[in-house]
């Protein structure tokens, strides 16, 4: 949900909901007479695994894969191993190849930062680099040092800096700092794979306007992996989240607050940028900012925002791209990634209409093709818009990976939805290398239908997210491999990749269409084929859909999920929805989470769940997969079908020959 209007309406209509009506069903509907969560027996589509949980190994008290007998440091995570031998562990060491120069300006320069044969040369003394590296451009705003007031970006002039006696070339140090912003503690097993990592990219603290702190937003991440929570919820054994980026709006103060570590989940550094439009850098060093300096456009402020996170090592998504509050209109380019789903729900967005196109356009000049020609293509309000934007992008060549995000606020966990990534190593830059590789896919929750997409063109194989060329007349072998949908389907989503000059009239440019609707067999790991032959450059990108059958419930739950589905059919805006799932919820506990229990292995197979760590209204609760699934029902002309989106994938492109 984007904050500025979902978000905090949704609150306030929780508030108004639970305060004035009631909601629907309480815990006296125990004497109904119907049984009280799902008919015994029904089958549980959620309970795949994609590794399953690690074989008992040799004692290993902090996970970080290494034995507590090969470890020297036994209880600490960030700690694995000492490259330069000076008894400062990588993980806590800024300078881990000992060459005199830190891993933050090696990075930012080019440099490998873990050899110590590679390395910039700048003095070791702070107080001698002013004046250093002069044909640099340290802070990528396109300035060369020689000519830049400010070479690495902190905002704080270098002439300031060298009489304070910071260091002009670290933007995490400057006078007035609350503390040296630390090298995130990068615990990943640096296991070689690729690895399929899930994730949360997108969430918030009360920092900025989140109504949980950063201590209790790490709690919940890492709540997936607590025992007790899987053994209530089977389907995420194996499934825990393996990172998060707490993305505050336009900082990264997260990074200050003691609590932001974690023995479990990966924590990324990064922001919510922009204002008019925003997006996420992510694995970032320093803040990014989106305002415009003197005699620059608000246009190319994005720009060099783009530009700086690629300077910084990291990867730029763009968030909610069609959300009416703050959607992307900027003409940029560079970006790596967008959000297809954003919130609980893929239709939850309030789309911009053609009328704020045209204020935005009277604000900030002309707007991004991309963007009208998504919003041509986009059918209703609350349709699955952020993906037309995914579409629009390849359409005119800018192939990007598909990202979700929960924009966690409060009220639901993180990880709704999930995005995985395909990383070449267990590490935070494993995985903004897989999210800039664009071998991405996003899922409905942590436990939802795991998939893996590819062609073969020519004896060439191509990963969902690869591009290749388009040569007349050839046949490609598709393949699909789902995990947790059987009797699902699979849709094959096709368009076209033309020329930029030809998107700028969107009614002559062809829609994207499901080239093919191929059936999932009854097997929790299933394979499904189809041949494809595209007539011109085109692209192609899978959704799993997933079977609901309503019979594996009880009356009770189908009487109010039949309501949802209404619902479903019938809301103009993302509050109704959120409203129609609130009968699911202890209302007791969303309006008084600090007074009443949380007790979750007495929650009734038919409500969500509250969550121990969230005491602050309204309280915090997660989504089983028996509902999660039903939640998400697909509705097509105007009907809710019998089937939940589960998954979507990045594309295979197969581009015109000697275009990049």
């Amino acid at each position: 949900m984007a904050c500025t209007r979902s978000g905090l309406a949704a609150v306030s209509i929780l508030v108004l909901v639970l305060s004035c009506s009631g909601g629907g069903g309480t815990e006296t509907d125990a004497g109904s007479g119907q049984d009280t969560g799902i008919d015994a027996g029904a089958p549980d589509a959620g309970t795949q695994e994609d590794a399953g949980p690690a074989d008992a190994g040799p004692p290993d008290r902090d996970m970080d894969g290494v034995s507590d007998e090969s470890d020297p440091w036994p209880d600490d995570r960030c700690c694995t191993a000492d490259l330069d031998g000076d008894e400062i562990c990588d993980g806590r060491d800024d300078d881990r190849d000992g060459d005199g120069a830190g891993d933050f300006l090696e990075r930012l320069l080019g440099f490998a930062a873990d050899d110590p044969a590679s390395f910039p040369e700048v003095p070791g003394d702070p107080a001698a680099r002013c004046g250093a590296l002069p044909d640099a451009d340290l802070d990528g705003d396109g300035v060369p040092n020689a000519s830049d007031d400010d070479d690495d970006g902190d905002g704080v002039a270098d002439a300031d800096e060298c009489v304070a006696g910071s260091d002009p070339l670290d933007a995490r140090v400057f006078p007035g700092a609350k503390a040296r912003i630390p090298d995130r503690c990068d615990f990943g097993t640096g296991t070689q794979g690729p690895v399929w990592l899930r994730g949360d990219l997108h969430m918030h603290t009360t920092l900025s306007d989140g109504y949980e702190d950063v201590a209790t937003t790490v709690l919940m991440a890492e709540y997936f992996s607590d025992p007790a929570f899987v053994a209530r919820n089977p389907a995420y054994a194996g499934r825990a989240l393996n990172f998060i980026a707490i993305t505050d709006h336009r900082m990264i103060d997260a990074v200050f607050d003691p609590a932001f570590v974690s023995n479990r989940v990966l924590l990324i550094q990064a922001e919510e940028f922009g204002s008019d439009g925003h997006a996420n850098p992510i694995n970032i060093s320093t803040f990014i900012p989106h305002e415009p300096v003197a005699g620059e456009s608000p246009t190319a402020a994005i720009q060099r925002g783009i530009d700086l996170t690629h300077a910084q090592g990291g990867a730029f998504s763009i968030n909610h791209p069609m959300s009416a509050g703050d959607f992307w209109f900027w003409d940029v380019r560079g970006y790596d990634a967008a959000e297809v789903w954003n919130g609980i729900l893929p239709g939850l967005v309030d789309v911009a209409t053609a009328g704020d196109i045209d204020e935005m356009e009277k604000r900030h000049g002309s707007v991004n093709p991309v963007f009208r020609l998504a919003q041509a293509w986009t059918a209703d309000a609350l349709s699955e818009a952020n993906a037309r934007f995914f579409e629009a992008n390849l359409t005119t060549g800018r192939f990007i990976a598909p990202t979700s995000g929960s924009d966690r606020h409060t009220m639901f966990m993180p990880g709704f939805p999930t995005v995985w990534v395909r990383a070449p190593k267990h590490t935070v830059e494993g995985i903004v290398d897989g999210i800039r590789a664009r071998h991405t896919f996003v899922t409905r929750s942590p436990a939802a239908p795991m998939v893996e997409f590819e062609a073969v063109a020519g004896g060439v194989q191509l990963l969902a997210g690869d591009i290749g060329d388009w040569v007349p007349g050839m046949d490609i072998a598709v393949q699909a491999r789902v995990k947790g949908a059987p009797g699902g389907r699979v849709e094959l989503v096709e368009g076209v990749v033309l020329d930029e000059a030809a998107v700028l009239d969107v009614a002559a440019v062809p829609l994207p269409r499901v080239a093919a609707a191929l059936e999932i067999p009854a097997e929790d790991d299933a394979v499904v084929t189809w041949d494809w032959a595209p007539a011109r450059p085109s692209w192609l990108y899978a959704r799993v859909l997933e079977r609901i059958d309503l019979s594996n419930y009880n009356q009770r739950t189908r009487e109010w999920l039949e309501e949802y589905f209404r619902a479903r059919e019938e809301a103009r805006n993302p509050g109704e929805l959120v409203a129609a799932m609130l009968p699911f919820a202890d209302q007791d506990y969303l309006l008084h989470p600090d007074t009443t229990p949380c007790v979750p292995d007495k929650t009734p197979p038919w409500r969500l769940e509250c969550v121990p760590m969230d005491t602050k209204a309204p309280g915090t609760v997660f989504i089983p997969e028996h509902l999660d699934r039903p939640f998400n029902v697909v509705v097509r002309d105007g009907k809710a079908t019998d089937y939940a989106l589960g998954a979507l994938t990045a594309a295979v492109v197969l581009k015109p020959p000697g275009i990049p």
